[in-house]
């Protein structure tokens, strides 16, 4: 290793979003050597940034949510110097409106952790005070179920939402909002196991980990980016619209990467950090039937519908909003706007209606809701309008799905899997792709060199 006389090993990592970046940093940082490949011209796998139109200023390809407990995501942004770029609430504030009651916050007191969301829920004006001493009684429920390991396991969030007596009114005003904004999910469907895990880290951790995380800038200028630039000042590194046709194997081990100009880059090491339908195109045949990459293929998914919306006022529009009435779910007014006027972005998660929908249909959909919550978005002229559709945004985050996360590792022993579909324990959020390219490495890092040290960085001819 560095420093010891001998050469440095040889990681290759194929994908550029942010499980691959995060592996490709820390290997880095372990002193290997690391050669980074992603097929498209950009990085940030599902979360980048791009210029709309005449927009003037970064827009995301769908809003992501940040949270204070995301440890391993703001550890991320402090290595590769962007941890400045994002702001913190000082305390969770969100308000969520109904139609017929209005806006109601659901806030924070300033108060230790777990008094802080306690006191919080006994305020939240949506609900009479019986049902808010029932909503609370619900999420300690369902927070020591989790600590137990008992009662979540193959069982949905509305499934065990039932058993804890937490009924339509404290599901609409607040569970299922909740739960679809970390999940992608729809409650009849998504993994309780999943959402608990989620509830224990916000409920049991410091006040602050409940408290959300906006972006000050485009998602590629506060991770993409600047991740490549630190990879490759630590002798790494990454290379765009290149992508992997297959993997070479030799005598039981991963040998390298073909591409498809024939050239064939060798590795002591491989990460594999790309979206499971992508998986099994670079696996030679034998390999897709074993486990865990059968495993893999079963992963289904689950969309993401975005409404960016330019108004030609500057109306008032909060930071978060939430709309308890859907089919859109979720206003949020970044902190990059244009010099006039006013950038909004409404968000569906799990909408599978609306990607399947026309955007002219989606639209009329965006109207609705404004029409019902945000009356000043329509009274200002729209300048331009614009729907995107992450159709494979996270994996479908069912009790099945969950079982179907394969792990870090895989039966060739210098082969290994990133992202946030494996089995983090985690739903499918910037915290899993991270997380998951943390533990290839720290993995990989325990894997003895071969016998005959394979030329780092070789490019075998075909």
């Amino acid at each position: 290793m560095t420093g010891s006389g001998r050469s440095k090993r040889t990681a290759l990592v194929v994908g550029g979003g942010l499980a691959g970046l995060s592996a490709a940093l820390h290997l880095a940082d372990r002193g290997w050597r690391v050669r980074l490949f992603e097929k498209r011209a950009i990085l940030g796998g599902r979360a980048y940034s791009y210029r709309a139109r005449e927009a003037g200023h970064a827009v995301d390809n769908g809003q992501h949510l940040l949270i204070g407990c995301y440890d391993r995501t703001l550890s991320f942004l402090e290595r590769i110097g962007t941890r400045h770029a994002v702001e913190m609430q000082p305390r969770m504030w969100v308000p969520l409106s109904d139609a017929e009651r209005g806006r109601a916050p659901f806030g924070c007191a300033r108060l230790p952790s777990p008094l802080h969301l306690t006191v919080g829920a006994l305020r939240y004006r949506h609900l009479e005070p019986r049902e808010r001493l029932r909503l609370l009684a619900g999420g300690m429920a369902f927070v020591l179920r989790s600590l137990r390991g008992k009662g979540l396991e193959g069982r949905t969030v509305a499934e065990v939402f039932g058993e804890l007596r937490q009924g339509s009114r404290l599901r609409r005003a607040f569970w299922d909002p909740l739960a679809i904004a970390v999940l992608n999910e729809l409650p009849e469907r998504a993994s309780a196991l999943l959402f608990g895990e989620v509830l224990r880290r916000v409920f049991l951790a410091p006040a602050s980990a409940s408290s959300l995380v906006f972006p000050r800038v485009g998602l590629s200028d506060l991770f993409a980016t600047p991740a490549a630039r630190a990879i490759e000042e630590r002798g790494g590194e990454v290379v765009v619209g290149m992508g992997a046709r297959t993997i070479e194997l030799a005598n039981g081990r991963a040998r390298g990467l073909r591409f498809d100009d024939g050239r064939v880059f060798e590795g002591d090491a491989v990460v594999l950090a790309v979206p499971p339908p992508a998986l099994s195109g670079l696996l030679p045949e034998p390999l897709r039937r074993a486990s865990p990459f059968e495993r893999a293929a079963l992963l289904s998914s689950s969309p993401i519908v975005s409404v960016h919306l330019w108004l030609a006022e500057r109306v008032e529009t909060p930071r978060m909003l939430g709309f308890l009435d859907g089919p859109l779910q979720w206003l949020f007014t970044p902190p990059m706007q244009p010099d006039e006027g006013r950038y909004v972005t409404l968000v569906a998660s799990g909408a599978r209606g609306l990607a399947a929908a026309s955007p002219d249909d989606v639209l009329a959909e965006a109207r609705s809701v404004l029409a019902r919550h945000v009356p000043q978005a329509l009274a200002s002229p729209w300048l331009d309008a614009l729907v995107t559709k992450e159709r494979e945004a996270t994996f479908a985050a069912a009790p099945q799905e969950q079982r179907a996360r394969p792990g870090t590792a895989t039966p060739i022993p210098n082969l290994f899997l990133a992202g946030d579909w494996t089995d983090t324990g985690l739903p499918a959020t910037l915290e899993s792709a991270i997380l998951s390219g943390e533990r290839a490495a720290a993995q990989i890092g325990d894997v003895p060199a071969v016998c005959h040290r394979l030329s780092p960085f070789r490019d075998t001819p075909p």
